[in-house]
């Protein structure tokens, strides 16, 4: 009887830190935002606010899709406006930062050093809300190795679909990225068929009426 007291709290503490690990996993997935912006050309900051309190991790990943040489000056900020990190052109990045203060933390893209050519931006906000699961059963024993193994199984399911979803996110960018280039020199290929086709077409003409002439000149003396 005892026994089957004692396995039903070890089954009760394993499926309460399959539910935790599993809320923590949705948790993260759906505070994960993704937008598009443009940044017109002059432009010296555009920024986006995320309030999180302390302790809290953030991902931020962006990629710049369409305008001039593909690149854009980033800043991300603290509550007091210390600046976390800074790059100048650049055309992609992914960096994680932890919260040591509450408030919002800003995110800035800036295109000021182009005067003429707007910028398409794909950026997302990851945040990660520490969930911790419980490391001891409802009557104080500790967990069993099967309990410590499939929670920790859990926790790489997280990491491993957080990590997917960057790169899916980072592939439909290059590829939107790619499929833009690809079209635009089809683009190209196609009109520059069509003027040579007008020339070839005007030299065509040109020619026959050249020597149309030249016969009729001949025929005449």
């Amino acid at each position: 009887m005892a026994n089957q007291k004692y396995l039903h709290l070890q089954n009760l503490c394993l499926t309460r830190n399959i539910l935790v690990s599993l809320y923590g996993l949705c948790s993260f997935l759906s505070a994960a935002q993704a937008y598009i912006i443009h940044v017109d050309a002059g432009i010296e900051n555009e920024c986006f606010h995320e309030r999180v309190p302390v302790g809290v991790k953030l991902g931020f990943s962006f990629e710049v899709i369409e305008g001039g040489f593909y690149d854009i000056d980033v800043e991300i900020k603290d509550p007091n406006n210390v600046i976390l990190h800074q790059d100048e052109r650049s055309s992609n990045g992914k960096f994680t930062i932890e919260a040591n203060l509450d408030g919002p933390y800003q995110f800035c893209f800036s295109n000021k050093k182009s005067s003429h050519t707007p910028k398409l931006i794909i950026f997302d906000i990851d945040r990660s809300d520490s969930v911790k699961t419980s490391s001891s059963s409802p009557d104080g024993a500790k967990p069993d190795d099967e309990t410590t193994k499939l929670t920790s199984m859990v926790e790489s399911l997280t990491l491993a679909t957080i990590s997917s979803r960057h790169d899916v996110r980072y592939l439909l960018a290059r590829d939107r990225v790619h499929r833009k280039i690809n079209e635009g020199t089809n683009s190209r290929i196609v009109w520059w068929s069509g003027v040579e086709f007008i020339l070839l077409l005007f030299v065509t003409l040109g020619q026959v009426w050249y020597l149309k002439r030249f016969f009729e000149i001949r025929r005449r003396t």
